[in-house]
């Protein structure tokens, strides 16, 4: 009994051993040239969705024979061969497959040798995005927009999750240089706020939200409404300096008297002296006030002139001041005027050809509107005739947009 199980191993065994060489046999038949070496396999592979395509995007680190890959989908039916041409250092391969179907896609990948033979595959998700994603964008809300005291142009947008999508906002408006200017910029998703240094007050901004559907994709989707808007209303704090209540001064005499800080302020208009300083247009009255005073010991004031020097983009705009002082017997002696160019009227010639507009101070608020037809230089101001014992005090200046 022992001696046939004996032979009966050894018969198996021989089986065996000539099984295997038999394998061998034929192994060696499809190695005649040497051993095997297959390609080499893509490392860090990603599918990076996009608008009715994807990007097949990987690494070579080694160099083992491969000389393209390709990519099936669609059960197989569908693919692409994609030569590539390596060095000895990482490639980075990168493919854009088009025309495909918006959802998501499975995808196999294999690197080929010039011999035909195949990695081990990579098996891979990838979404494509289209219409219907499309369908589902909304506009994302402008919360706040204004200048800033550096003449910036700051847009406030919504709040929004991270998980919708939204990547930034595309912005198109004519710029201070007359220039068209379609940009995109990319905003956070709590917070956001854009920037603009090149902005034309009163100028139309048409705006659209960018979407991208994952953070990778390689392409974004703009909202196809765009929303137009434009600055209007007080534009004072871009425009003017020292413009209200509380009034500050350059000169001072220490006492009362003044002369407007940031203003320019002629000799006729500076009728109180300290020392050998003349000033005048501004008083301590209230806490800092913009005034004018002739008489109890100080000169008529002739053709009085204080105004600043701004530089307006073309657009309508509406000049005011409010009047919270006046004493004068006859008429009134002064005029809020606005003149293109570096200098006000004369009072006598105050519809000279240089002014865009004038109104006389009478009390309580006055103003009056002009228009500037190309970007140009401004004069605001008043110019005033005062004799003795008369006064006019301002407690702000405003400049709007229309």
């Amino acid at each position: 009994m022992k001696t046939n199980n004996l032979l009966y191993i050894i018969i198996l065994l021989s089986s065996v051993i000539f099984s295997s060489c038999s394998k061998m046999d034929e192994y060696k038949r499809y190695v005649e040239d040497g051993e095997i070496v297959y390609p080499t396999k893509i490392d860090s592979l990603q599918i990076l969705s996009g608008k009715n395509q994807v990007m097949v995007h990987g690494l070579v680190r080694v160099n083992r024979g491969m000389t393209s890959y390709r990519v099936f989908w669609n059960n197989r039916r569908d693919s692409i061969v994609v030569p590539v041409a390596l060095t000895e250092n990482i490639d980075t391969l990168k493919h854009v497959i088009k025309n495909l179907p918006e959802g998501t896609i499975n995808f196999e990948i294999r690197s080929y040798d010039d011999k035909g033979h195949s990695s081990v595959p990579t098996y891979l998700v990838g979404n494509v995005y289209g219409d219907r994603f499309r369908e589902g964008m909304f506009q994302r809300a402008i919360l706040d927009y204004a200048f800033d005291n550096e003449g910036k142009f700051n847009v406030t947008f919504q709040d929004v999750s991270k998980d919708m999508g939204f990547h930034g906002v595309r912005l198109k408006y004519r710029n201070v240089n007359d220039r068209q200017v379609d940009t995109v910029i990319v905003t956070t998703n709590v917070n956001a706020s854009v920037a603009l240094k090149d902005y034309v007050m009163g100028s139309t901004i048409d705006y659209a939200t960018v979407f991208r559907p994952e953070p990778n994709s390689i392409d974004t989707f703009v909202y196809d409404k765009y929303i137009a808007f434009r600055v209007i209303g007080d534009v004072s704090e871009v425009y003017l300096k020292n413009y209200k209540k509380p009034f500050y001064p350059s000169d001072f005499d220490g006492n009362r008297w003044g002369t407007l800080l940031d203003w320019e302020t002629n000799d006729a208009a500076k009728n109180h002296s300290f020392g050998n300083i003349m000033v005048g247009g501004y008083a301590y009255d209230g806490g800092g006030v913009a005034k004018l005073e002739a008489g109890w010991g100080a000169a008529n004031i002739i053709n009085g002139k204080i105004h600043q020097r701004i530089l307006l983009p073309a657009g309508r705009y509406r000049f005011a001041t409010r009047v919270t002082e006046e004493a004068w017997n006859g008429d009134i002696p002064g005029y809020l005027i606005a003149n293109k160019g570096n200098q006000l009227s004369d009072y006598d010639n105050i519809n000279s050809s240089t002014r865009l507009g004038s109104v006389k101070m009478t009390g309580g608020d006055v103003s009056f509107e002009f228009e500037v037809t190309e970007t140009s230089t401004v004069s605001l101001g008043y110019v005033v005739n005062m004799t003795a014992e008369k006064w006019l005090t301002m407690e702000f200046f405003k400049l709007e947009i229309l």
